[in-house]
């Protein structure tokens, strides 16, 4: 009886050890920087404690970014079922097309993606906000769909149109925010 509050006490600061970043107290000035952010960018925060600090921001910047392919990638899905709503598709072209633009999404640069805040906080944690703004995202998006489009898999009248117009990103984005 006597071991079992230790036991429990042992699983709980396992577990918040090893529990991901985002439960540690963000640095006020990371909280800032969210505040400041333009309403219609993409955030993404990611932290970061390595055995360097170069280590740390570069682990912290990658998770930031994949953080906003993330963002990206839940808007694409939800484009793609619009365009199969519309266009009555079957799912299997949806899967291909789904495919198709998260591969290439996957492997973007997120042109104009700025680094907005850096902080260390008081444990060592390293971390970060980026920020790409609304038609960076666009971009990106578009470029994905692009390249989608000339996949062999994906070739299905008005699918380029559907997903590369700028006035629907603005919409998705609009719906997001």
């Amino acid at each position: 009886m006597k071991g079992k509050p230790i036991v429990f006490a042992a699983i709980v600061a396992a577990i918040f050890l090893a529990a991901p970043a985002t439960l540690h107290a963000i640095p006020d000035t990371i909280r800032q920087a969210m505040r400041n952010a333009p309403a219609d960018a993409v955030v993404g925060m990611g932290s970061a404690r390595m055995r360097t600090t170069a280590l740390s921001q570069t682990t912290a910047e990658a998770r930031a970014r994949a953080e906003i392919a993330r963002t990206l990638d839940s808007v694409v899905r939800s484009m793609i079922l619009d365009f199969q709503r519309d266009s009555e598709i079957d799912p299997s072209q949806a899967l291909a097309i789904t495919e198709a633009v998260t591969t290439v999404l996957a492997a973007s640069r997120l042109q104009g993606a700025q680094v907005v805040e850096r902080a260390i906080d008081a444990n060592g944690e390293f971390w970060v906000l980026i920020v790409l703004p609304r038609q960076n995202a666009a971009t990106e998006i578009a470029t994905a769909s692009s390249s989608a489009a000339t996949s062999p898999t994906v070739n299905i009248p008005g699918f380029q149109e559907a997903m590369g117009a700028v006035d629907r990103m603005n919409r998705a984005f609009a719906e997001a925010n």
